[in-house]
């Protein structure tokens, strides 16, 4: 976390406490500042892994989801833009956004072990520590005024 203010720094660590989300990094004895990042937590900071699954219901890939990114495309964020983990990364190591999904990096056998020592994020929306976390189904009402 080079050049991070403690002030900065101090926030970062409240905001991540607040919202649940773990971030590991693991800096190589070479000394690069871009560390793989791995990112594990909900919602707040998936970023596609959802629609890799196939049985979930949980997924952001539909509108209004990503309509601040370019072409207004859906990434499977739960927001109309960068989410946590992305903030997160980009204050750590200077990465533009979060590390892939994991779940998309199966998709190149070839180079899945290499893709993976880039970093990975594993969160997943609607994710949660307790067994009825994501069993409980909720109905969407849409109210036109």
């Amino acid at each position: 976390m080079a050049n991070v203010a403690p002030q900065k720094l101090l926030l970062f660590v409240i905001y991540v406490v607040a919202n649940g989300i773990m971030i590991i990094t693991v800096h190589a004895a070479t000394g690069k500042t871009d560390a793989p990042i791995f990112i594990f937590g909900d919602s707040t900071a998936d970023v596609g892994t959802n629609n890799f699954l196939k049985t979930c219901t949980a997924k952001a890939d539909h509108l209004y989801n990503g309509v601040d990114f370019p072409f207004s495309k859906s990434t499977g964020r739960f927001s109309n833009g960068k989410n946590a983990a992305d903030l997160i990364a980009s204050l750590l190591g200077g990465y533009k956004v979060s590390p892939p999904p994991f779940l998309s990096l199966l998709a190149h056998k070839r180079t899945f072990k290499r893709n993976l020592l880039r970093g990975a994020n594993f969160a997943s929306g609607g994710s949660g520590i307790f067994s009825a976390t994501g069993q409980v189904t909720f109905v969407r009402i849409l109210h036109s005024y």
